[in-house]
């Protein structure tokens, strides 16, 4: 009996985990869209990182917001 019970709150937290993600990952990428967006017109200085086997334009470090 207790482990019917185990699986139905496992089944039920999956889905309420899957609804919830498939609300808040939008927001996330909304959010973090919004803080480039923000940085881009301080831009003052051209810096680099490397990423993976690349080099790429680091904002973080070119912008002056924080």
């Amino acid at each position: 009996m207790q482990n019917k019970i185990c699986v139905a709150l496992l089944l039920k937290f999956s889905l309420w985990y899957t609804l919830i993600k498939k609300r808040i990952q939008p927001l996330l990428k909304t959010e973090k869209l919004g803080m480039i967006t923000k940085k881009l017109p301080h831009i003052s200085r051209y810096k680099t990182r490397k990423y993976l086997q690349e080099t790429i334009f680091d904002i973080d470090k070119s912008s002056e917001v924080k």
